[in-house]
């Protein structure tokens, strides 16, 4: 049988960059592996992302039994999905998850029914199954807790929510980096190809939160971290410039979005004005009219456009 072909990415400081291929494509998803002084995995990705991290880990000589631990930044099911799977060929690994997350992974029963109403018909494809976790195989940190791994390695977990309230970033004591999950918002290397590093916050359903999102981008640049490990996608240098650009980015989308929805459910109007507001920005930074990666700037915003709307509809309540 032919080995699986995975894209690998060798960091410094014994950090792997896997390419889950969420959605069938390259470049969507990461997950990282830290491979000394011991093995720690950072994301699963969903289900059907899971050949891809045993391809890698394979490649990497490792077992998956190999793995002490296994850590979800938040618990939407692109980031953790194939958890519990994966924990069933990790007898030694210990789960890492936000306090606020650990329940649902233990039951998942209501996080499958919230991603079904806002992937509909494409849950099935994306995310497959998701398989329970037993309770005693979960740990969820405080925050600031820290974890020695030993060789001078230490991780630092942060509560960082504004994109969920689940949502945990890392802070990597030996490559002075932070995995940010989803809590910074996404990376897009095919702009970053054409010479434009740009990076948005995501504010998908249902949970964001924007003055809290604010506070967690001070929290992690109060750390002063060197680089960001984004799960969507790739690694990205100097941290500090990238929140600096992104922190103001949120409240501007907050008056876009205010702006725009005058129909209660209507999101695409949000979608539609915010697409607006970027693809202007993009062309004045030199992105060719039409390319293939303008089209997937617009298409995130369709999942952030309906945050904002839940946002807007319920934020007297919050």
């Amino acid at each position: 049988m032919n080995e699986l072909h995975v894209n690998l990415a060798q960091i410094d400081h014994d950090i792997v960059q896997i390419d889950v291929m969420y959605t069938g494509f390259p470049r969507i998803s990461a997950s990282y592996l830290i491979t000394k002084p011991v093995p720690v995995l950072i994301e699963t990705g969903p289900k059907p992302s899971l050949p891809y991290i045993l391809a890698a880990l394979r490649r990497l000589q490792l077992k998956p039994e190999d793995l002490r631990y296994v850590i979800l930044t938040h618990i939407h099911l692109d980031h953790c999905g194939g958890a519990g799977t994966l924990l069933r060929q990790c007898p030694a690994a210990t789960l890492i998850v936000h306090e606020r997350g650990g329940r649902h992974l233990i039951d998942p029963a209501k996080l499958i029914a919230g991603t079904r109403q806002v992937y509909g018909e494409e849950f099935s494809r994306l995310f497959d199954r998701v398989d329970p976790v037993a309770p005693e195989r979960l740990h969820m940190p405080a925050d600031g807790e820290i974890l020695n791994l030993g060789g001078g390695r230490t991780l630092t977990f942060l509560d960082t929510p504004g994109h969920s309230y689940h949502h945990l970033c890392i802070y990597d004591s030996l490559s002075q980096g932070i995995f940010c999950g989803d809590a910074v918002g996404l990376s897009y290397p095919d702009l970053a190809d054409l010479g434009i590093p740009y990076y948005l916050p995501t504010s998908s359903p249902s949970q964001f939160n924007p003055q809290a999102m604010v506070q967690s981008l001070h929290k992690l640049a109060a750390h002063n971290p060197r680089c960001l490990f984004f799960t969507h996608f790739g690694v990205a240098c100097p941290a500090a410039e990238i929140l600096n650009q992104t922190c103001p980015l949120i409240g501007k989308w907050v008056e876009i979005a205010t702006a725009a929805y005058q129909v209660p459910g209507q999101w695409q109007d949000i979608a539609a004005a915010l697409w607006r507001y970027h693809e202007q920005d993009l062309l004045a930074k030199g992105a060719p009219a039409g390319h293939p990666a303008l089209t997937w700037v617009k298409e995130t915003l369709d999942i952030s456009a309906k945050g904002l709307a839940h946002y807007l509809d319920t934020k007297d309540k919050q």
